[in-house]
């Protein structure tokens, strides 16, 4: 299924054939990935993409974050993030119908510093 990978540590945000294997997001995501969550749902495309992070990455300090336009908190995603597709009714995951530059026009990608300043701000 397609899918759709933001990378804040490379600068990059790419397309990938995803196999649909809970092993291939851990991989992706990096870091050691032991357990994802998905702190957001972009209720506002198609297919209701969902984000999938290191729920451990601020503790890895990982380099780099990713901050949704739409997204509705202070903190960034931080590390790489996965995107896939949700179907609603069956709650599975599905293909990312969305089409790339919505991610470049949406989404920002946040290196080291951005993410130290963000969270000096947040304990000031």
């Amino acid at each position: 299924m397609r899918a759709i990978l933001i990378d804040p540590i490379e600068n990059s945000i790419e397309e990938f054939e995803h196999n649909g294997d809970i092993n291939e997001i851990y991989e992706k995501i990096g870091n050691n990935c032991r357990t994802f969550e998905v702190p957001f749902v972009d209720e506002n495309t198609e297919s209701k993409d969902s984000y999938f992070c290191d729920e451990e990455a601020l503790y890895k300090r990982v380099g780099g974050g990713v901050m949704p336009k739409k997204y509705r908190s202070d903190l960034p995603i931080l590390g790489r993030v996965v995107v896939l597709g949700f179907d609603p009714a069956s709650g599975e995951s599905v293909d990312c119908t969305t089409p790339l530059e919505y991610f470049s026009e949406n989404v920002c990608l946040l290196g080291t510093e951005e993410i130290f300043h963000i969270f000096t701000r947040l304990r000031a």
